[in-house]
Order: structure tokens, then sequence, then C-alpha cells
């Protein structure tokens, strides 16, 4: 009986550890799945936040990039609307200004119109507007001395037909032609050398006609050289100069120019006015005017750009525009001696109708 209780015990107790031993081993495993499960669920968790941050970071790169097209799509377009509206405004702005400076119905003085119209270029330019009928002046910077470049050759012919005048040459002397007076530039004489000696008229004619500066030298050389040219000019115009040099200013040419009109009726001036006429230049003073009733004579040299010259109108007037390194000078020389010939012939057409009234 002892024996029988005593192994039911033994089996209660085995039966008892056996269960334990078999929840411990269920309850680990469980722990285990549990934790697998929890695990895989937070990897699955991080592996999806980790794509949706990859899927947004990749959005918001490409949304960047978007913005940085778009931005620099409107950049972009913002440069080219700038540039057009900078390009359209610089083209009303020169649109304005040749109107401002042509328009005579505008209630502004014409030479604040030229101001306006010149800036800062103004202050290296020189101009004379006279008129030889009325004797009105207008006038800025006209004693600003520069290089005189080419146009010292209308005063180099001036002084060579006032010595034709007086006896001592004669338009048909043969003036021989040296080496040293050689000189590129302008003209048709450097092409050809083998003329040896040209009349002294003709000479005069090239000097003028095609700026020739071959001819111009042979002139000078032949009167005596370029000091007693100079020298004669002034005795000539009754002015005290002083500079030797090839320096001249506004003031200068006026007295020049005046001259060759005030003795237009001599046949010699006359000529000359008429190679004036006909020179090979027409970017300046005569580029918006009818050529024919224009005699001027450019001048150009390292930055230097004028044009000096009688304008035959009903009132004829002496124009004169000298500059120094004046941005697209020959335009600008262009413009205002439209600007004057307009002024010259409305205020002309004032006078007329004025008369007109009088008499009525």
């Amino acid at each position: 009986m002892r024996n029988v209780v005593r192994n039911f015990m033994v089996l209660c107790a085995i039966i008892i550890f056996g269960s334990a031993a078999i929840n411990n081993g269920i309850r680990a495993r469980a722990d285990v799945e549990v934790t697998d499960v929890l695990n895989y669920a937070v990897d699955k968790k991080e592996d999806s936040f980790l794509d949706e941050e990859k899927i947004y970071i990749t959005e918001v790169e490409e949304g960047n990039e978007v913005e940085d097209n778009v931005d620099n799509s409107e950049a972009s377009d913002a440069d080219v609307s700038e540039e057009m509206i900078y390009e359209d405004n610089e083209e009303i702005e020169n649109e304005d200004m040749e109107v401002e400076l042509d328009n005579q119905l505008y209630n502004i003085d014409i030479m604040d119109r030229i101001n306006n119209y010149l800036g800062e270029d103004k202050y290296s330019t020189s101009f004379i507007y006279y008129n030889l009928e009325t004797e009105e002046r207008l006038a800025f910077n006209e004693d600003l001395y520069m290089n005189a470049a080419s146009i010292y050759k209308v005063g180099l012919s001036l002084v060579a037909y006032n010595m034709v005048e007086c006896g001592e040459i004669t338009l048909e002397d043969l003036v021989y032609y040296s080496p040293w007076q050689y000189q590129g530039g302008t003209g048709i004489l450097q092409y050809d050398l083998s003329f040896g000696a040209l009349p002294l008229g003709t000479l005069i004619e090239y000097t003028i006609k095609y700026s020739d500066n071959i001819a111009a030298t042979m002139v000078y050389s032949y009167i005596g050289g370029w000091n007693n040219f100079k020298w004669r000019l002034f005795e000539i115009l009754g002015i005290d100069y002083g500079d030797y040099d090839n320096v001249t200013s506004a003031r200068v040419e006026l007295e020049v120019l005046k001259y060759i009109y005030e003795n237009r009726n001599n046949s010699n001036y006359k000529t000359l006015i008429d190679y004036l006429k006909n020179t090979d230049f027409h970017d300046r003073l005569d580029k918006y005017l009818p050529q024919n009733i224009v005699a001027h004579k450019i001048g150009s040299d390292e930055g230097y750009t004028h044009d000096v010259g009688i304008v035959f109108t009903e009132e004829p007037y002496i124009i004169i525009m000298m500059t120094d390194n004046v941005y697209n000078g020959p335009d600008k020389i262009a413009d205002i001696s439209k600007a004057m010939y307009l002024y010259n012939k409305e205020n002309t057409k004032k006078i007329v109708n004025e008369v007109e009234y009088l008499q009525y």
C-alpha cells in the first residue's frame, strides 16, 4: 500500500514537472515567435518607413529639380523678358531721342534738345551753328582745341588759292613728288606713285575730294612748308592763334568757312566750294541732307571725329561739329546736322510767313 502511494506521488511529481517543462518550452517558443513577429513587424515598419522616406526624398529631389527647372525657366524667362524690356526701352528711348531732336513741335529750345541728346558727350564735343543771313549763332565749347585731323585741308586750300590770287603761284604749276611725302590713310595717289608730278590745281582737288594725304603734303610743301601755311592762314583770317601744330577749334574753323563763303563769287573759291560739295564722304553732316547743298570736309584720327561745312539752304548756314572719343561720333554728327537743317528751314518759314503777314 505504501508502495502504491509512493509510486502515485512520484508519478504526480513527474507529471507536474513535465507539464511545467512543456509549458516553459511552449512559452519560450511562443516568446521567440512573438519576438520574431514583433521584430518582423518593426523591421517591416522600419523598411516601409525607410522606403517611404526614400520615396519622399526622391519626390522632394524631383520636386526640387522641377522647382529648380521652374525657377531656372522663370529666371531665364525673366532674363529674356528683362532683356526684351531693356531692348524695347532702348529702342523707344532712341526713337524718342530722334523725335525729341528733330520734332519742331516740341516746345523745347533746340540747344536743350541737343544737350539732352548728347548727355555726357557734350563735354567732348565742339559745336557751332551760324546763320550766314541773320548772323544767328548757337554754340558750345567753341574754344575747345582738338587734333584737327583732315579738316586742316580746308584752310590749306584757302591759303593756296589766296597765294594764286596774289600772283605768287599758279594752279598750273607742276608740283613734284618726293618719297618723304608718302602718306597712307585716305586718298588715291598712294596706289600709284608713278605720276611723278601733278599741277597744283589737281593736288588741291584731290586734297578736298578724296582727302588725299599725299596731295595735301605736296601742297603745303610747295607753298613754303607747314609753318608757313599756318602763319599765312592766321594772317589771312586776322586771328591770333599761335599754335602751329595740327590742332584747331570750332571758332577757328568758323572763320575759315566764313572767309570762303564771303568770297564765293571768286572763281577759285567757287571751285573750292564745288570740291567740298563733291567729296567721297557722306556719313556725317550730309547723311540725311541733300548732298548737293552741303559743302563740307570730314576729319578722323585716333578717336577724333569731325565735320565742318556750309549748308546752302534759303538761309545758308555754317555748321561745325568736332568730337573727341565720342561713341558713334559720325551718327551723332549726322543726327544733330539733321536737327539743325530742320531748325533752319522752320525758322526761314516763320520769317517768310511773318513778312507775308506784314505785307498783307
